[in-house]
């Protein structure tokens, strides 16, 4: 090609010979999939009618590269990222997270060895050990939480938002690292809080049982922990007998007002609300509170507490554990609290004056008990008052639905009121104004559904009378007094009241008139809440709660120790959390938590004393397996619509994201959350397209999921690209809009993410210059298949604007590397493959701090070692010490067509002057070395040009074939540039074939005549 002063139209001595010269540009880079005869990358009508060619294509070569600057330089080498020793590596994960308002990112490792790695700062910590058949990890981190996948198990890392800093404030739930590398959460804050009231009372239940209560009211608000901790009061004025004391075993009742009142176990002598003086000194569950001035000595037993300033932290150990958690399988069980038998159950014997609500509203007194107990099922209830039904061994009498009590008037018999004191009074016995009995009639009758006359002893006489009848008063008509009685108030006594006798059944209230159901779930330090157990305790009918107590129910279920649950499932459980329904109604609601107090009890209790209007509707419970974890086999691969997608075989599978109305959208995952697909899925992709979506990649297709998941526009998949078809989970990576992927056939491809879908432009082969390399490896002096499409690793690493390139590497020795030609050129080059000296494993492009990218090279599987990474800081020319050879053949370049010969004259190389110069070698009329006809090696005979000042600033040689002793004609030639193993940047600038043509037959000139 002319030079520039040529270009400027001055006369040229005519010569034979030319220079062939890419004119210091070198970007095609290797192209081996192609005739030798033909350069890479040239049109036919370029070639024939503009005479274009590529010299600088690449036959063959390693460990070389085609420079951003179009360059061929030495590739760059190895230099330890971490020196620990790693066994080989299955795959690297960046999880990026924030953490006190700064970005971390911290470096996680799947060893082959089953261990899952931290390697992190130059750190090496065990997170995980894999079960002994789990396959490859794979990774998704979602803010502070890692999530983990490998075929068997399912974990995550539970990451901190914050770390213990002296004197800052913390929430309670925040979590922290302790410096022993265990998590604590802020569990409660000490809070002192002025006391209103203090009153002392004593609750009768059912059957006569009591139970002395401190009722406390305090002036603002303190999130009592129930079942949990203490309460000291101090500083009161009138009850002083409770200053210092720690008061136990505490019941929030709720707000009132502005204030909050709670009642607490004791034993005092009972008397009314006073106003009192003092301060309730506890430990709240809700607030914040200050750390203290040092770091404490960290409790390390599951559940122990660390006090900390006005904090109280609780251990919770290793940050790594299971993905979700499971509904608890044992049941919660419904009992009556202190004898207060409210409510009909199976099987029971109640006691003489239990009441009980029925389903029909009415209240059922026991007005006789034997044994057995009640039936296993609830009887058929009379409608008439006084009305009796036998239901096993006891015997119930039917008081309809309580009232007032009224002056003057005329009551049925058995019927029941509520007194002045808010107990329970039945109408017992009754006299005629004239002193003697009423003549009981039997007028109207009702079938209880038997026939039989039973004696039964009732109110200490015996009683003779039909069981399908009811008795209904004649003759003179008995009243109440005209002013009501002082009624009895303990169970079983009676009060006289004129005609009447009423008999007191304790104290009533009827707090629910239908059904309630409970059930209970575990609740983890992540937010997590788990499934609901089945609603299993169920308190049929209505409930009749003491007006002082509330209701007089007992909960009792099992805790993660009773559920003999695996420690990473258990040792994230911070609370039970208990679910209710309202009076009749089918969902159930949060009732209480319950923070679990230690890490030994095998079961939990609770008392149950709120009203409906308590339930928190917000609230509901996770039902129909919508809290389960993630299935088992089931591989996180990408987040989006704010919800964890991954797979399991042929399904797609989501999280509940946005719809986990209570819990954790990314630990729990609906069972109705699925796409199948008619072939194994390999990943999932999120990505930007119209109304999406997701790139599923099967080993049948590649798909595209639709739809934004909400009701009205739900997932839906559809075919994207039908033919391509991957293996490997990590034999793709995304630049920009663009998917390059290893293909299940070898082929490595690019796919232009476009929807509609565009077939013209949406696929390209963009590692078809070397596709036969991918197949077999047969440059850089070997000849073996070394990729695998199952196993390849396909990513891109975009260091900076001097480093950007997408790497196929083989995952046991090295890779091919293509690279962006840069401007004014265009297109892309392939460079020659890289062979780490040593070998590899995993080769992945990294985030390792926030905007800095390299490409990370694990150990070889059979020698374990540090981690590598690819070093571009123009330094580091081993790979971790270790020198490589650095060579390509040029070529085959033809220099003419049949009936010519090329006679070459010499070579001229342009390098950087660093190292040695390159071993220039040549190979005339061949296509490729062989032992008959090895390369002709050349020495430098002299600068080029001659007959100059040698250069200083680079090595500037021409290699003269004549003056080598070799062939110096032929119609094609390979050139063959050789730096050898040293440790330096070597670069070749340019380079240049000078050479002359003759014709075989050459026409005489004939004179004319």
């Amino acid at each position: 090609m002319p030079g520039p002063i040529e270009a400027t139209g001055i006369a040229r001595t005519p010569t034979k010979y030319g220079a062939l010269t890419m004119g210091s540009r070198q970007y095609t880079g290797l192209w081996t999939q192609r005739s030798p005869y033909r350069d890479a990358d040239v049109r036919y009508l370029v070639s024939k009618f503009y005479s274009g060619s590529r010299f600088d294509s690449i036959l063959d070569g390693i460990n070389r590269e085609i420079s951003p600057r179009m360059t061929n330089m030495r590739a760059p080498g190895s230099s330890v990222w971490n020196d620990n020793v790693f066994p080989g590596i299955n795959s690297f994960c960046a999880w990026k997270y924030i953490q006190d308002q700064a970005e971390v990112i911290r470096i996680l490792v799947d060893g082959i060895d089953g261990n899952i790695y931290d390697a992190s700062n130059g750190g090496k910590t065990i997170l995980a050990t894999k079960s002994g058949s789990a396959g490859p990890a794979r990774f998704l981190g979602v803010n502070t939480e890692l999530f983990i996948g490998d075929g068997v198990d399912q974990k995550k890392v539970i990451g901190t938002a914050k770390t213990w800093q002296a004197g800052v404030q913390y929430n309670t739930g925040d979590l922290i690292v302790d410096s022993n590398g265990n998590l604590q959460q802020a569990f409660s804050v000490a809070l002192t809080v002025p006391v209103a009231t203090v009153q002392m009372l004593t609750a009768t239940g059912a059957g006569g049982a009591s139970l002395n209560l401190t009722r406390i009211l305090l002036q603002g608000g303190m999130n009592f922990p129930s079942n949990y901790g203490s309460v000291t009061l101090s500083g009161l004025s009138y009850a002083t007998w409770l200053n210092g004391v720690a008061l136990t075993n505490i019941f929030p009742l709720g707000a009132t007002g502005n204030a909050f009142q709670a009642e607490l176990s004791t034993s005092h002598t009972a008397y009314g609300p006073a106003t009192d003086t003092g301060v309730a000194t506890g430990m709240t569950l809700s607030g914040s509170g200050t750390s203290g001035a040092t770091e404490p000595t960290w409790a390390t037993a599951q559940l122990a507490t660390t006090g900390d300033g006005q904090i109280t932290w609780r251990c919770f150990g290793d940050p790594t554990k299971d993905w979700g958690l499971p509904a608890p399988t044992a049941m919660p069980t419904a009992a009556p609290y202190f004898g207060s038998d409210y409510y009909w159950r199976p099987n029971t014997a109640f006691g003489q004056y239990a009441v009980v609500v029925d389903s029909l509203g009415q209240y059922q007194v026991e007005m006789a008990s034997g044994t057995p107990g009640t039936g296993f099922q609830e009887p058929k209830w009379p409608t008439t008052v006084g009305a009796v039904t036998w239901d096993g061994g006891q015997e119930w009498w039917n008081a309809g639905v309580p009232s007032g009590w009224l002056p003057n008037m005329n009551y049925p018999y058995f019927s029941a009121i509520v007194d002045n004191n808010g107990n329970l009074q039945v109408l017992t016995a009754s006299l005629t104004p004239t002193g003697t009995a009423p003549v009981w009639s039997q007028a109207a009758s009702v079938s209880l559904g038997v026939q039989n006359t039973f004696n039964r002893l009732f109110g200490g006489s015996s009683h003779n009378y039909t069981a399908n009848s009811a008795l209904v008063s004649a003759g003179a008509v008995p009243t109440t007094g005209s002013s009501a009685p002082a009624w009895r108030t303990v169970v079983g006594a009676t009060t006289v009241d004129n005609n009447y006798t009423w008999t007191c059944c304790g104290p009533i209230a009827l707090l629910a008139s239908a059904t309630l159901q409970y059930s209970a779930s575990f609740h983890g330090i992540d937010g997590s809440v788990s499934t609901a157990a089945p609603l299993n305790a169920t308190v049929i009918n209505g409930v009749l709660g003491n007006p002082t107590t509330g209701f007089a129910i007992e909960l009792t279920g099992a805790t993660p120790v009773g559920e003999a649950l695996p420690t990473p499932t258990s040792t994230q459980i911070d609370a039970i959390w208990i679910w209710r329904t309202a009076a009749g109604q089918a969902t159930p609601l949060l009732l209480a938590t319950i923070p679990l107090a230690d890490n030994v009890t095998p079961t939990w209790t609770y008392v149950d004393m709120l009203p409906d209007a308590a339930l928190i509707v917000e609230i509901p419970a996770p039902l129909a397996l919508t809290g389960n974890p993630p299935p088992t086999g089931f591989l996180p691969s990408g987040y989006i619509f704010e919800r964890v997608f991954g797979f399991q075989a042929n399904l797609v599978i989501w999280s509940g994201g946005p719809d986990t109305i209570t819990g954790n959208g990314n630990t729990a995952f609906p069972p109705t959350n699925f796409i199948a697909f008619p072939a194994k899925v390999v990943r999932v992709w999120p990505l930007t397209v119209q109304n999406g979506g997701l790139l599923v990649f099967t080993t049948d297709g590649v798909w595209l999921i639709l739809g934004t998941g909400t009701a009205n526009n739900p997932f839906y998949a559809t075919p994207y690209f039908p033919s391509v078809s991957v293996l490997g989970f990590n034999a793709m990576d995304v630049f920009n809009n663009s998917v390059f992927l290893m293909e299940a056939n070898g082929k490595v491809s690019m796919l232009a993410i476009q929807y509609p879908f565009n077939p013209q432009g949406g696929y390209t082969e963009i590692g078809f210059p070397i596709g036969d390399q991918f197949k077999k490896v047969t440059t850089g002096g070997i000849s073996a298949a070394l990729y695998n499409p199952a196993t390849a690793y396909v990513s891109w690493n975009m260091n900076s604007s001097a480093d950007t390139g997408m790497y196929v590497a083989d995952g046991a020795v090295g890779w091919f590397r293509m690279g962006q030609v840069q401007a004014p050129e265009s297109g892309v080059a392939w460079s020659p493959r890289r062979a780490i000296a040593g070998g590899t494993s995993a080769v992945q492009n990294v985030e390792i701090a926030p905007g800095v990218e390299v490409m990370l090279i694990g150990p070889p599987s059979a020698t374990p070692g540090p981690i590598l990474q690819r070093d571009t800081t123009g330094t580091v020319w081993t790979d971790n010490g270790v020198g490589y050879p650095a060579w390509d053949a040029k070529g085959v370049n033809l220099l003419c067509s049949t009936g010519q010969w090329a006679e070459v004259a010499h070579i001229s190389a342009k390098s950087m002057p660093v190292g040695a110069r390159p071993i220039v070698s040549v190979l005339l009329g061949e296509i490729g070395p062989s032992t008959a006809r090895p390369w002709d090696v050349l020495e430098v005979t002299s600068n080029d040009p001659p007959d100059t000042p040698r250069i200083l600033s680079a090595f500037s040689d021409r290699y003269d074939l004549l003056q080598n002793g070799v062939a110096t004609t032929g119609d094609c030639i390979l050139t063959k540039f050789d730096y050898g193993t040293q440790a330096c940047g070597d670069e070749l600038l340019d380079w240049a074939i000078f050479a002359g043509m003759h014709d075989e037959r050459v026409e005489e000139a004939t004179n004319v005549k």
